[in-house]
């Protein structure tokens, strides 16, 4: 991998509500990346620590298993953290996919032209809730942005950026209005969390293509898993 960019004014920087944040590169792209994992990082790193200093103040045996459990939850922090970076660079209708590691972009220079924004709604096994995504199709694939997870007792949580479920953990953005409503038209414009419309409208309008919807039953629920 290389750096590809160098973030540029400090000013021209904003949040969108479901914790993307906004900012103008020095080349004159626009960066959008996804908000940290404070709290799922934190249920691993604290354990963690833990662990691995109990484990080195017993010394061999035992101690040895807590040194080797807490070098997992290490793991799974670097992992965390990785996730916590990924973004996306925009150029006109056009987008890639990048980490964002401190002041600098990461990864593929590649653009790959954007042909719609798909917002879908998946309804879980049961009926306990949905999840409603928001993807980017360009003519090199597929690019997953966001994923938000409608609860059934009225909460959305959001996903670590397309990729799955943090569970309860993940952070709240505002709720959907109607969970279990089955639309695949624009009517899921209606219906999904706000916080999720304003993102898959600023992506469209940003890369200057139409809105698809789509909508289906998913085969699990987020919690059975992750």
């Amino acid at each position: 991998m290389r750096a590809t960019a160098s973030l540029d004014d400090p000013n021209d920087h904003r949040k969108l509500g479901c914790g993307y944040s906004l900012k103008r590169l020095a080349d004159g792209t626009r960066l959008l990346a996804v908000p940290y994992p404070t709290r799922p990082a934190l249920g691993c790193a604290l354990p963690a620590a833990a662990l691995v200093a109990r484990g080195i103040a017993i010394g061999s045996g035992f101690g040895g298993l807590l040194t080797f459990m807490g070098l997992t939850g290490a793991a799974f922090l670097a992992v965390f953290t990785w996730i916590g970076t990924r973004a996306w660079r925009i150029r006109g209708g056009s987008v890639c996919a990048v980490h964002r590691v401190g002041p600098w972009t990461v990864g593929a220079s590649q653009f790959a032209r954007a042909e719609s924004v798909v917002l879908r709604r998946d309804i879980w096994p049961d009926r306990r809730g949905s999840t409603d995504s928001v993807a980017v199709l360009t003519d090199a694939g597929r690019l997953h942005v966001l994923e938000a997870f409608n609860f059934e007792v009225h909460e959305t949580r959001l996903g670590n950026a397309g990729h799955g479920s943090w569970g309860r953990s993940g952070p709240e953005l505002e709720p959907s209005r109607d969970h279990l409503a089955m639309e695949g038209g624009e009517r899921l414009l209606q219906v999904a969390s706000p916080d999720v419309v304003e993102l898959t409208r600023w992506l469209a309008t940003s890369l200057s293509v139409p809105i698809g919807f789509a909508a289906g039953r998913a085969s699990s629920r987020p919690d059975d898993v992750d």
